[in-house]
């Protein structure tokens, strides 16, 4: 029987699909216990109380407030404090800190780009350098410059850094 099976061929079988359903299910895992525990699974992680709150508070904004287009049929508007036990009500104000709490923008960094900006900038951009590649940071640069054609223009006078 040995020398029967030193000449048959062997067929190797691998599941690709079931592969592909089982990493889309780790995955999808992954993402749900990232939204069940969305600051980390620390014992002092687990403070959901103000996460609870804000989303109660925001839903109600967001179904009376902003859509105020029908009038309320149950009577007065919900109350702004929840209630609470008497555990959570000694630790309400904790408010988590965010990873974007360092995070700071100055008032030029938050201005909106304007789409004509852009496309003026390209321009300038196409103009200065034909046929070399196009990067960000002369797209700002050229930014940069148009806005201060433009505010020189209107006040009279350059603006200097």
């Amino acid at each position: 029987m040995d020398y029967y099976w030193k000449f048959q061929e062997i067929t190797i079988l691998f599941p690709i699909f079931t592969t592909f359903q089982m990493l889309f299910y780790l995955g999808w895992l992954k993402v749900g216990q990232f939204l069940m525990n969305p600051f980390g699974e620390d014992d002092d992680d687990f403070e959901l109380n103000y996460v609870l709150d804000r989303n109660t508070y925001i839903a109600h904004m967001m179904a009376t407030d902003l859509a105020d287009q029908c009038p309320d049929p149950e009577g007065p508007p919900m109350e702004k404090l929840i209630p609470h036990t008497r555990a959570s009500f000694k630790i309400q104000d904790v408010i988590p800190k965010s990873h974007l709490a360092s995070f700071k923008l100055t008032e030029n960094e938050m201005k909106l780009v304007k789409q004509e900006d852009i496309e003026e900038c390209e321009r300038l951009i196409e103009q200065e350098k034909k046929g070399h590649r196009r990067r960000l940071g002369l797209l700002v640069r050229a930014m940069d410059e148009a806005k201060r054609k433009s505010g020189s223009k209107k006040n009279g006078d350059i603006e200097e850094e």
